[in-house]
């Protein structure tokens, strides 16, 4: 350890400081690891891939970012140089034993505090295709983070392949670090994105939880309390989770993709919308549903050239009228999130301390009823001109009821959504309702933007 105290030693940046907040409080430790995988539609060499692995770790720095307790903190280091010429190569020959191995692989906690901060397993598929399988610590990625490994790695691969000149370099989270730093320190700055979620919290008083499980948890909770609205939702001890992967078609993607064109609204509005219009249904169709949204706050074009965990969550609070029409309920959730945009800087957990303060919550209390990411993975890798097919994996327990993420497929031109539900609160056929009805009401919206939020409504699906 005398070793590594030698290292220059930095304190946790705030969306680190977020997911570790979530391992900390967890008797399970792998809820913050992020296991996924790619399939690259060739034959690709696994000894010049294991060499251009090494090259990504000295490209990527984030890579060889270290973890350490220091008077009883956490802190950070960067290794100067790391190799692993010891990447296992494995041949699976069917596909029930490729997702059997590397869903197990997925549960098995990534100890970022005992020097483990990710595992790669380069393998052969059933089909005889290649596999690159990256199962990392959110210390030190976040999804659009490990696309930048991806999609480097692919580059650097081709690069050694064709005997040509390597990709550009990917920009330093090292110096990203100084630069929150610099931000924390700058109390102009700090004060006025603390005074705008001040005021965010008392505009529109106590937020009301829209459980996508339905008002069980808040009805139990009012036994005891008559006037709650925001139920315990945090369990640390049920935090087992499933996942379930449900494909929206290319066709269907491609009518939201022309309705954003027109609108000029992005995807990820679209789909939080329809969520949002689900939660609103099952829970007396109230017209406040507040959602976690991660935002990957790489604003520039350095962020999105660069490694590293730099997301966090914005808490998009909606009110919508039933006399709305969809253009508008939309256009309300874009401008949400469009002015949280605009402080995504400001600290996740300072937010989360405000909204505690304002209404008295417990740790344990969260207005939210389900996180959702936006995530153009493939999108990413593909120009780098490989054909890749993009799989997540659920780690096994998550903190929170419910994290969805949307991952566009640039092979088929669809989209995938992966519902990662805790199975002591969340049923599959609860989430299976979930992306139906949202599907619903998204396609009605876009054929026929001026029909009624009320009206959407009374055409989905109410939980059995």
């Amino acid at each position: 350890m005398a070793k590594e105290i030698a290292y220059k030693l930095y304190d946790l940046i705030p969306s680190q400081q977020t997911m570790y907040l979530m391992v900390k409080y967890s008797i399970h430790k792998q809820v913050i690891q992020i296991p996924s995988a790619i399939i690259v539609n060739e034959k690709l060499d696994f000894d010049l891939l294991k060499k251009a692995l090494n090259i990504e770790f000295e490209r990527n720095d984030a890579l060889r970012l270290r973890f350490t307790k220091t008077d009883g903190k956490i802190k950070q280091y960067f290794l100067p140089s790391y190799k692993n010429d010891n990447i296992p190569v494995l041949n699976f020959k069917t596909k029930q034993e490729q997702d059997d191995y590397l869903g197990k692989d997925a549960q098995k906690p990534v100890s970022f505090l005992k020097g483990e901060t990710f595992r790669i397993i380069f393998y052969r598929t059933f089909d005889s295709r290649t596999g690159i399988y990256f199962n990392s610590s959110h210390m030190i990625t976040d999804a659009l983070g490990q696309a930048v490994f991806y999609a480097d790695l692919l580059a650097v691969y081709k690069a050694l392949e064709n005997g040509s000149e390597m990709p550009k370099p990917l920009y330093s989270f090292e110096e990203h670090i100084h630069r929150e730093f610099e931000y924390l320190t700058n109390e102009k700055l700090h004060s006025k994105d603390r005074d705008f979620y001040i005021n965010y919290w008392k505009e529109n008083g106590e937020p009301f939880y829209a459980g996508i499980h339905g008002p069980n948890l808040l009805e139990k909770a009012r036994k005891k309390d008559p006037n709650i609205r925001v139920p315990k939702v945090f369990d640390p001890i049920h935090d087992k989770t499933a996942i379930i992967r449900r494909f929206v078609s290319a066709e269907d993607t491609e009518k939201i993709y022309e309705y954003c064109k027109k609108e000029l609204v992005i995807p990820e509005n679209v789909f939080l919308y329809g969520l949002r219009a689900h939660a609103s249904k099952i829970n007396y169709r109230t017209p406040d549903v507040l959602n976690m949204l991660i935002c990957s706050r790489r604003a520039v074009y350095k962020d999105k050239m660069m490694g590293g965990c730099v997301a966090q969550p914005l808490q998009i609070r909606v009110i919508t009228q039933e006399t709305d029409t969809f253009r508008e309920a939309v256009g309300k959730v874009a401008s949400c999130r469009n002015q949280l945009i605009r402080h995504m800087n400001f600290p996740y957990l300072e937010a989360r301390l405000l909204q505690q303060k304002e209404f008295g919550y417990a740790t344990s209390q969260g207005p939210s009823c389900l996180m959702f990411s936006w995530m153009p993975i493939g999108f990413a890798i593909k120009e780098h001109n490989f054909d890749v097919e993009f799989q997540a994996y659920s780690n096994g327990r998550f903190s929170m009821p419910l994290y969805i993420f949307a991952v566009p497929d640039a092979k088929t031109g669809g989209t995938d959504f992966y519902y990662m539900y805790r199975v002591h609160t969340i049923s599959a056929d609860q989430i299976n309702l979930l992306h139906d009805n949202a599907m619903k009401a998204i396609k009605m919206g876009i054929e026929n933007p001026d029909i009624t939020v009320g009206e959407l409504l009374d055409n989905m699906d109410d939980l059995k």
